[in-house]
């Protein structure tokens, strides 16, 4: 929730309330993607920084090569899973991005999306990014056995009458999720040294 003047909300354009309220639901998704990667106190749910019976891979060769990659989703097919998604820190993505294909070379090995310029791939699979992973640490996912639930989208509301004595406006952003992880085992914590 957030405080607003009653003279922004009435007097600006666009409408305070509801570049306000924008505000507040994209801190929703972070708050979402930090409570999945990092953890949040409850009420938020559980993530995978929770999750037991995980599968783990620790690589102790940096980022020479893309062989921790390989070994991830060697474990994850192990189980049955296929990973749909690598997620790391962008500390992490930067390491990996500066990776090239042979020594005096200028070319990337990480693959590139020919549909997406700015779109990352390590051995065809997806790269994506958020603040909340730990540094030096790759989560390797099935997107078919870890699920975000959302019971109730996001909602923004306004409300004139709460702050009515000191002429404010509140704006308040909810939204209800969960996670859903239905075969931890499909999911791998690879952790470079």
């Amino acid at each position: 929730m957030t405080i607003i003047s009653r003279e922004l909300a009435n007097d600006s354009s666009p409408a305070a309330a509801q570049v306000v309220g924008d505000g507040l639901a994209r801190d929703i998704a972070r708050r979402v993607d930090q409570a999945a990667f990092a953890g949040l106190a409850s009420p938020a749910p559980a993530g995978l920084s929770t999750l037991s019976g995980i599968q783990s891979y620790v690589s102790a060769s940096a980022f020479a090569n893309l062989d921790f990659a390989a070994q991830a989703i060697s474990k994850a097919e192990t189980v049955g899973a296929t990973v749909t998604a690598f997620v790391t820190s962008p500390a992490t993505a930067l390491a990996l991005a500066t990776i090239k294909t042979a020594s005096g070379s200028n070319e990337p090995i990480l693959g590139r999306d020919a549909n997406s310029a700015t779109g990352r791939q390590i051995l065809g699979v997806p790269l994506l990014v958020s603040p909340f992973v730990a540094a030096n640490t790759l989560w390797a996912i099935d997107s078919s056995r870890v699920w975000l639930v959302v019971r109730e989208d996001a909602t923004v509301e306004v409300d004139r009458s709460v702050y009515f004595t000191s002429d404010r406006v509140a704006v308040k952003a909810v939204m209800r999720a969960g996670f859903g992880f239905v075969h931890p085992q499909s999911v791998v914590k690879v952790t470079i040294v």
